[in-house]
């Protein structure tokens, strides 16, 4: 659609075939109305592989929203970290704080970053919005290769999340105690999200 396409992508699953209610509310009044969305008959697809493909496309929103939502959180941790650093002064107790900052500043970046073989968030959400682009490119079930992809997809996140949390329940309390001790202001919490699910 020349000079309409929407500028944010990617745009969304469509509408499954069948019956919704549409209601519109002005000015104290309210219309409700069904609007019918029909299958294209030029597709082949069946109902149930529709349904798959609407169902895996959820899941991989889910994701989509989960990587980049913790990405930004840990990039705004990774910040603060950096100013608790610049605020320690010499001493036994600064040496100690510095370690241990710098040792949660390597977990964050192994949650956020990864490596080509634990992928972290961002490798992640690379990948899903790839695969959610496939996923969206027609009418159809989703290939087996393609569900086997979110599937190792989802496990790297699940994964990445574990670590999150580990870093919440472990490394952070002995920072934040030892910063106290500085009369520091601790580094805050960045609380894991849920681990995802990983059933299509």
């Amino acid at each position: 659609m020349p000079g309409q396409t929407p500028r944010d992508q990617p745009e969304g699953r469509l509408a499954l075939p069948g019956d919704y209610t549409i209601e519109l509310s002005v000015g104290g009044l309210r219309d409700r109305q069904i609007l019918t969305v029909r299958p294209d008959p030029r597709v082949n697809a069946s109902a149930a592989d529709l349904t798959a493909q609407s169902s895996l496309a959820t899941h991989l929103e889910d994701v989509l929203a989960l990587t980049y939502d913790g990405f930004a959180v840990l990039r705004g941790m990774r910040s603060t970290i950096v100013d608790r650093v610049k605020a320690l002064s010499d001493g036994r107790d600064a040496k100690n704080a510095k370690r241990m900052l710098e040792a949660i500043e390597k977990t964050i970046d192994q949650v956020q970053n990864g490596t080509t073989t634990a992928p972290g968030l961002g490798l992640v959400n690379r990948d899903v919005a790839r695969l959610y682009q496939m996923v969206l490119s027609g009418d159809a079930r989703p290939s087996e290769r393609l569900q086997a992809s979110f599937a190792e997809s989802c496990q790297a996140l699940t994964n990445a999340v574990d670590a999150w949390r580990r870093l919440d329940g472990t490394e952070l309390p002995g920072v934040n105690r030892t910063l106290a001790r500085m009369k520091l202001s601790p580094v805050g919490e960045a609380i894991a999200p849920a681990t995802p699910s990983c059933a299509p």
